[in-house]
């Protein structure tokens, strides 16, 4: 039912008109309605009223025709039943229905006198009165207590209307709307809670569903690409859950992210520098006190048709997906149920069987002979993992992740790799030159191959040094003597201001910023 329509119909049934009454003197009353005798269709309609009854005794009927009619029962305008063709009421044996006449004439007797009162022309008898006001017979059965209560509502409300099945369609209308909204309600929750907003790169916030998990799915106002991550669904409160959360023990990792994981067979391989570079996966290692975890996403990309569309930011994708595993893993404290994610597990035990491959400083002793197979600057080791047909595992890491790797095999697992010994820089160390021609402070780092391997490191181009005797020139003293020319590009062909021949130079830096300190393992 529409709101309006129920609003208005409530007020009509709640709130009738009121009927004001005003007492007039009888000095002031002046109009007066006239007889019914002195109308002019009354008495055609007293004859048509009265045609084909006929009147029991003790009634002069004037104008109306005595006829054989119908013996129904019928009343007068005055109040009176009559029957027609039945026994005085002095000879009718007593019943319930006639006990329960007299109700009825007072129902329907005048409320009160006054000049505008009906007048009759009809002449009553004293022998019709007199049954009416005659006491009951004594053996009149007493009435039943549904028949009193039928008979007080016919006679209290006789003349106003029965709402009763008007107020039950409402009452069932007004239920059936309130219904209706509880379940629209209940549907929009359920939905709205199955829903998150995900921001994309333009600034506009997109909606999702739950279903929309890991998909794509387009910004309507750059129509770019954007990335749904994972809605983690809420789990249910119960106290067996809560009990053992409360009894898991919290699991503390350490992240060592962008590794890479080459799987190789000795007799396919190729002793070139770098000719293992192409040949690798990029996962994210989890060191714990159990083991080594090596993760990799092996989701696999969707075939692009013609109506659909990747994300265009792969990296942030990537940063995002990464952000979503390490969180699941921390909350659930270990590795199971990780959706497109391939895990390999070294166990504790085993940890002691990691080699360091590259660098090496002793050819006798490398497994590539001294090639760096894995790339320049950067730090590999076998992994002891049993893979099918011979084939071999390796992690290669740049300086930075290196860094955190060997401290968390020394802390963990008491495992010390042959780093420092074979020239990879556990710190940033610096070496301090004189220049040739100003003789300033020129500060060199050692190691830079790893460092310029490493885009975790920003480095700040301090001079150049000679290949031939060795003689360093500090970047303002180039600049002043114009070495090279202006900006340096020909610094190589320019002649050494010690020994006069090609300088060759070799670039000279230290470290501007770097990576935020290694946390200590707690």
């Amino acid at each position: 039912m529409r709101a309006d329509v129920a609003a208005r119909y409530r007020d009509l049934t709640t709130k009738p008109q009121p009927i004001i009454y005003s007492t007039i003197s009888p000095e002031q009353r002046t109009d007066f309605l006239p007889p019914r005798a002195e109308l002019s269709d009354f008495a055609n309609r007293q004859i048509a009223d009265t045609d084909g009854f006929q009147l029991g005794n003790g009634i002069n009927s004037g104008t109306v025709p005595e006829s054989s009619g119908s013996g129904s029962d019928f009343d007068l305008d005055g109040g009176f039943a009559v029957n027609s063709g039945t026994p005085p009421a002095s000879e009718k044996p007593s019943s319930p229905e006639k006990t329960k006449r007299p109700a009825r004439r007072e129902a329907t007797k005048p409320a009160s006198d006054g000049p505008d009162k009906p007048q009759t022309t009809t002449n009553v008898t004293s022998s019709v009165i007199a049954p009416e006001r005659a006491p009951e017979p004594a053996a009149a059965e007493p009435e039943k207590p549904a028949e009193k209560s039928a008979e007080k509502s016919s006679a209290g409300g006789g003349n106003r209307p029965a709402r009763g099945g008007d107020d039950d369609l409402f009452s069932i209308a007004v239920e059936e709307q309130k219904e209706v909204k509880k379940r629209r309600g209940q549907k929009t929750a359920d939905r709205l809670r199955k829903q998150i907003m995900v921001p994309c790169s333009c600034g506009a916030w997109i909606r999702v569903n739950e279903d929309q998990a890991g998909k794509n799915v387009r910004c309507k106002q750059c129509k770019q690409g954007v990335l749904v991550p994972g809605i983690r669904k809420k789990p249910e409160k119960t106290e067996k859950s809560a009990e053992k959360k409360g009894s898991q023990p919290k699991l503390n990792i350490s992240w060592v992210d962008d590794a890479w994981y080459h799987v190789l067979s000795p007799a396919a391989l190729v002793l070139k520098p770098g000719s293992l570079t192409g040949k690798h996966i990029e996962v994210d290692l989890a060191v714990t006190d159990a083991g080594l975890q090596v993760l990799t996403f092996s989701g696999t990309a969707k075939k692009r048709s013609l109506f659909s569309f990747v994300s265009s930011n792969k990296k942030a994708d990537h940063q995002l997906r990464r952000k979503q595993i390490h969180d699941q893993v921390g909350n659930s404290g270990d590795f199971k149920n990780l959706e497109n994610v391939e895990v390999r597990t070294i166990v504790a035990d085993r940890m002691s069987e990691l080699r360091l491959v590259q660098p090496v400083a002793k050819v006798s002793e490398s497994m590539f002979a001294g090639v760096p197979v894995f790339g320049e600057g950067r730090i590999a080791v076998f992994l002891p993992v049993d893979l099918e047909e011979g084939k071999q595992a390796y992690l290669s890491f740049t300086l930075s992740n290196w860094r955190t790797f060997n401290q968390q095999l020394k802390t963990r697992f008491g495992t010390e790799l042959p780093s420092t010994e074979n020239g990879i820089p556990e710190t940033d160390k610096t070496e301090t030159l004189s220049c040739f021609l100003n003789q300033s402070k020129i500060d060199a780092v050692k190691g830079l191959i790893f460092y310029q391997q490493d885009a975790a490191y920003q480095l700040e181009l301090t001079g150049y040094k000679c290949k031939s005797c060795g003689t360093a020139v500090s970047e303002e003293g180039r600049k002043k003597a114009k070495l090279g020319g202006v900006k340096g590009r020909s610094i190589a062909k320019a002649k050494c201001p010690k020994c006069a021949a090609k300088m060759q130079a070799e670039a000279i830096y230290k470290v501007a910023k770097g990576p935020e300190p290694i946390p200590e393992v707690g």
